[in-house]
């Protein structure tokens, strides 16, 4: 009888909890920074958390990639998959500024990218579990 890790698509086998700890710890860190008191020595640890999950999760997700396309094109998928990623390191200044321009607060800016965070940890996991689900014969 198939358990439901198994069932689920091996999504909480411990590369899945992994990844969701990653993506929950990220949104964690960010919700501390939009909420804490400025204060010098707080904003550098967490900073620092900030920085440190979204290394993590850089990582996972270049680990993910190669394995969901086929080895002829795989070169080509992860090489879309990084150009995406830098795209996305660009546009979120950009739009991090139309926010701060439209009145919301550094701290708000850092809250909003919190479900942000997590509907990507989501994505990520069916991802994961699309791609990892076990064969019927």
């Amino acid at each position: 009888m198939p358990s439901a890790a198994s069932s689920a698509g091996g999504c909480w086998t411990g590369a899945g909890i992994a990844i969701a700890a990653s993506f929950a710890f990220v949104a964690a860190a960010l919700a501390m920074l939009g909420l804490l008191q400025p204060a010098l020595a707080t904003m550098l640890f967490t900073v620092t958390l900030v920085g440190v999950g979204v290394l993590c999760v850089q990582s996972i997700l270049y680990g993910i990639a190669p394995q969901c396309y086929p080895a002829e094109i795989r070169g080509t998928g992860v090489g879309v998959v990084v150009a995406v990623g830098r795209l996305g390191s660009m546009a979120g200044p950009l739009l991090a500024g139309v926010l701060v321009a439209q009145g919301i607060t550094p701290a708000g800016v850092m809250l909003v990218l919190v479900p942000v965070i997590l509907v990507c940890g989501l994505g990520t996991l069916a991802l994961v579990a699309r791609r990892f689900r076990p064969v019927l014969a």
